[in-house]
């Protein structure tokens, strides 16, 4: 099948670059606040919030509506794919290493330091998850066999992964979802 990525649901194009365009934002926010006057940066601060929380939405619904889309390479790439070539590359493992090794040692930090607050009781328990996500990732994930995971890696390209705590109750959703739409579409 010959599939452009401009023949791919709007929604997971615009997941793609929404997450981009609010990194570009949040990361040229500071230097935006600084030229506003001070009426106008809690409307300033208040739209960048807005944008991030509207893309972390939209990644969301892409996840649950499209889970099995990883599955379809357009032809003439997407985004993510022109940005990361190859899973096997050196970059990746570092990355993966790092993914393993931050919330780990902030997870054994939280515990040493003692659990004094709520804010470090739940923070040990988000890099719990992330550590045991980045196992699965690192170790076992494949992207044929898991394709809700390679959508909501692709959807975000990539970027989601330090937030997968937040995405896991969507990606249980959408992996129930694919496993049900595949099951009626392969053969008996």
């Amino acid at each position: 099948m010959n599939v452009s990525f401009k023949e791919f649901p709007a929604s997971y194009r615009w997941a793609q670059s929404g997450i981009g365009f609010a990194l570009v934002v949040l990361a040229l926010g500071g230097m935006i606040l600084r030229l506003c006057p001070d009426g106008i940066k809690t409307i300033v601060l208040s739209m960048i919030g807005l944008l991030i929380v509207g893309c972390l939405i939209l990644s969301h619904y892409v996840i649950i509506r499209y889970p099995y889309i990883s599955l379809v390479l357009p032809n003439d790439g997407d985004p993510f794919s022109t940005h990361f070539a190859s899973a096997g590359s050196r970059l990746y493992t570092v990355l993966k290493f790092i993914g393993l090794v931050c919330p780990a040692v902030i997870a054994l930090a939280i515990a040493l330091a003692g659990f004094r607050n709520l804010a470090s009781q739940i923070t040990f328990v988000y890099c719990i998850l992330l550590f045991l996500f980045m196992l699965f990732f690192t170790f076992i994930y494949e992207p044929v066999r898991h394709p809700t995971i390679t959508t909501f890696v692709r959807s975000t390209l990539g970027l989601g992964i330090p937030l997968y705590p937040i995405y896991a109750v969507t990606i249980m959703i959408g992996s129930w979802r694919c496993g049900r739409a595949l099951d009626t579409q392969l053969p008996r």
